[in-house]
């Protein structure tokens, strides 16, 4: 074994590049300390404990007619460089309208600091913070003293207390019972976590780039080579879970073993693609890791997690970056660290190279032994039945929780394996059929409906309904008055997602289809294909034109690809629109309603128009003003992105308002059904406040509201309509008297017994709550699993009648 220092510039020139920055963020590592943690002290006094009088007389005569506030505290230092002191006193009335004097003495009875502060300041709620002494010294009694006196040549109030064997001395004209004095030292504390952390990186990586490690015997490679591979594989694990706000010791036996194996697997197929070990472990840290650090950040923008899916979607999500502020938190610098520091000990100590020249036999060999070792061993990892075995089942309704449990790597790997619908229990073409034929479709007819003019608005909720949020101005007056006058019906949608996720919403509402069973949250990339009938194609038979409109980039979600397929005739994106208003980087409600009209006036013949809009999307920490002086009255407490959001909301408001009030002035009959996709991403705090209790579905309710140009002869009880976002289309179908296929037909039939069925589970008519296990054994839901599975995966090859009109 030798080591030598190594004579290569660059590697040199590195290693002091990392020192510099390891010096740079060593003060970042200093936090604001918790007072329990500096120094947090508190004393109550009552008029009976305070000194008597004539005990302070008997020792200074000359006060006979004067007021006297004493109050100390004594106390030991926690630590040495206080930043910050913070005095506050509490009675029922301030004691004196003047000044009194903050003393600090120490254990010798020196004075160390004297500063003068009003009596208001100290009896305000937040106390006076003034600046301490330079440093005080741990485990030493130090002895806090107000005094109303000023100590001089002639006074010590420290003398007096201990005179009058006291720590408190009262003597004025206003009485009291009793006072408080809390006293609080502020201070910061070093990360040691996050230091031990980021010094075993910076040390780790600069003396491998410094040093230069020579094994000569073969065994003693052998084993270094099992050592360094292994480290670097629980490095990059404990660098996922970091982010996380844990520990891979945290995890549970079989999740850290299942993760160690899938990083094992990715080793493996690099080590055979390359045959450098060095690289497949550099490659498969650098996978892990980076996954990590998007799940992360996905998790702070949108409050839900990353999904495979979402790696379909990274150009919407390129699309949407500008209207977050990402933060580089110390989580996310040491998992880098981390990930660096696996570079670096990889291509220095697994400098394991297999007959790299030519195609030897026992390189070829090597390789395809690493090939059928990973193809082997991702086999279990594509099974559903694998990850339920064994308790690893992904939770669509609470994907966080389940992530916690089972680590990023392995609940990511589950994930996976359940974005595609498998086939249901007891799936067969001659069920189909049969079910096919209890829902024979209508015959299209003639074009001689309402236009229909289907928006999907973004973010839109509704914090009012659990009369927990309180305002200084209306949010939605517009919207309200329509509701309250039984003009339009104002009902609730259970959408499939949480914060995010709006593809999945609107595919629900354009299909019919429901996320219940287990779509990915990219269904445009999985599930449309050419001719694939919704409702853009079902209201093409029946003579309408199928428009959609949507101003932001045609690529995001891939509807550039997607809106075809479900049969629309023209996509129009921002790409196709000048002069938008834009309003925080997004274009208003009121753009995007412009050319709906737009749309509308162009059109001929009965219109079916899809509107998305973009205006409520998610980064509500802009701080832009909106004309509006909106504030929160209730919950108490400080909610600024959701305040912002709230704001948007007026905007939404003006904007539909201006959109109903064009459609009323027009001659054709229209219909207009405006839903939200999901909840806004604000303030847990605020949504924890705002939303139901006890509410399994409270995070996936959205509002809808249906207006008519026209008396569609509804009362107002069916305001109280609730229903899951699958339902939405056939609804709108129903209620303008038009056609139905036999999908839509048995989506009515569904909801009459199941008004919600979603992710989190289902409601039937009763407002009982049925889970999802137990729901999937119910004929009714059983059968629709049959129609959808045969809808989505087998592109509807049998009965391909249920899903069209009769022509």
């Amino acid at each position: 074994m030798g080591i030598q220092f190594t004579h290569n510039k660059f590697r040199i020139a590195v290693a002091i590049l990392i020192c510099i920055l390891f010096l740079c963020l060593l003060p970042q590592l200093f936090f604001p300390a918790d007072p329990i943690q500096t120094g947090a002290y508190a004393s109550t006094y009552t008029a009976n404990e305070a000194a008597s009088w004539d005990t302070v007389l008997s020792a200074h005569p000359d006060m006979t007619h004067e007021e006297m506030i004493l109050i100390s505290q004594r106390f030991s230092a926690l630590i040495r460089h206080p930043q910050a002191l913070n005095v506050r006193l509490t009675s029922l009335y301030p004691l004196s309208n003047g000044e009194l004097y903050i003393l600090l003495y120490d254990a010798n009875g020196n004075l160390i600091l004297q500063t003068a502060l009003p009596v208001t300041e100290l009896f305000s709620s937040t106390g006076a913070k003034l600046k301490p002494p330079t440093r005080l010294k741990p485990g030493t009694e130090y002895r806090l003293v107000l005094s109303s006196r000023a100590p001089s040549e002639d006074f010590s109030p420290l003398a007096l207390l201990d005179a009058a064997g006291a720590d408190c001395i009262i003597h004025t004209s206003t009485p009291f019972d009793e006072i408080s004095l809390d006293f609080y030292v502020h201070g910061v504390q070093l990360h040691r976590t996050y230091f031990a952390y980021l010094l075993a990186c910076a040390l780790g990586s600069i003396l491998l780039l410094l040093l230069e490690v020579t094994l000569k015997k073969r065994a003693l490679r052998i084993l270094s080579y099992l050592a360094v591979g292994g480290a670097v594989m629980l490095s990059s694990l404990e660098a996922v879970q970091l982010l996380q706000e844990a520990h891979i010791y945290t995890l549970p036996p079989l999740s850290f073993l299942l993760s160690c194996f899938i990083w094992g697997l990715m080793c493996c197929f690099f080590f055979a693609v390359s045959t450098r070990l060095s690289f497949a472990a550099a490659a498969s840290s650098t996978i892990v890791i980076v996954l990590a650090l998007a799940n992360h950040y996905t998790y702070l923008l949108r409050h839900s997690i990353l999904t495979p899916a979402d790696l379909l979607a990274v150009g919407t999500a390129i699309n949407i970056l500008d209207n977050y502020r990402l933060e580089l938190s110390f989580p996310v610098i040491i998992s880098l660290f981390i990930l660096w520091l696996d570079i670096v000990s990889s291509f220095t100590l697994l400098r394991v190279q297999y007959y790299r020249r030519g195609l030897s036999k026992k390189r070829l060999l090597a390789g395809a032994l690493c090939l059928f070792v990973s193809f082997l061993g991702v086999q279990p990892l594509r099974s559903r039945d694998f990850f339920l075995r064994n308790g690893l089942e992904p939770a669509m309704w609470d994907p966080e929780t389940t992530q916690a449990c089972n680590g990023f790597l392995v609940n990511f790997t589950a994930m996976y394996s359940f974005s595609r619908p498998s086939e249901p229990q007891g799936y067969s073409t001659q069920k189909v059929k049969q079910i096919a034929q209890q829902y024979p479709s209508d015959l299209a007819g003639d074009a001689s409906g309402p236009n229909i003019i289907f928006i999907m608005n973004e973010s839109w909720a509704d914090f009012t309904r659990a009369g927990q949020l309180d305002t200084s101005e209306p949010v939605t007056p517009f919207i309200g008055s329509l509701a309250e006058s039984g003009e339009a019906v104002y009902g609730n949608t259970v959408v499939p997602v949480v914060g995010a996720g709006t593809s999945c919403s609107e595919f629900e509402a354009l299909t019919g289809a429901s996320y219940f069973f287990g779509l990915s949250s990219n269904p445009y990339g999985f599930y449309t294909y050419p001719g694939m009938a919704s409702s853009a194609e079902n209201m093409k038979q029946l003579g309408y034109q199928a428009r959609a409109q949507h101003l932001m980039p045609a690529a995001n979600w891939d509807r550039s690809s997607g809106f075809p397929r479900l049969g629309f005739e023209d996509f129009i994106s921002l790409e196709d629109v000048e002069d938008v208003e834009i309003f925080r980087g997004l274009p208003t409600d009121a753009a995007s309603y412009k050319e709906l009209v737009h749309m509308f006036d162009a059109g001929n013949g009965p219109q079916y128009l899809f509107c998305i809009t973009a205006q409520n999307h998610g980064g509500y920490d802009t701080g832009l003003a909106v004309n509006s002086q909106l504030e929160i009255l209730s919950p108490a407490g400080s909610y600024p992105c959701a305040q912002e959001y709230l704001r948007l909301l007026q905007k939404t408001d003006a904007a539909f308002a201006e959109l109903v009030n064009y459609f009323r002035a027009q001659p054709e009959p229209t219909i207009i059904l405006m839903f939200g996709d999901h909840l806004p991403a604000v303030e847990e705090e605020f949504l924890n406040a705002t939303l139901p209790e006890n509410d399994i579905f409270a995070l996936y309710t959205t509002p809808f509201i249906l207006w008519a140009n026209y008396d569609l002869g509804l009362d107002k009880s069916a305001s109280e309509v609730t229903m899951s976002s699958n339902y939405l289309f056939s609804y709108l179908l129903e209620t303008a008297d038009l056609p139905m296929t036999g999908l839509q037909k048995m989506l009515r039939t569904l909801y009459a017994e199941y008004p919600v069925i979603s992710v989190a589970g289902v409601l039937d008519r009763d407002g009982n709550y049925i889970d999802a296990a137990a729901a999937a054994d119910l004929p009714l839901i059983r059968d629709y699993s049959y129609m959808q599975y045969n809808y989505l995966v087998k592109h509807a090859k049998t009965a391909s009648e249920f899903y069209q009109f009769h022509q």
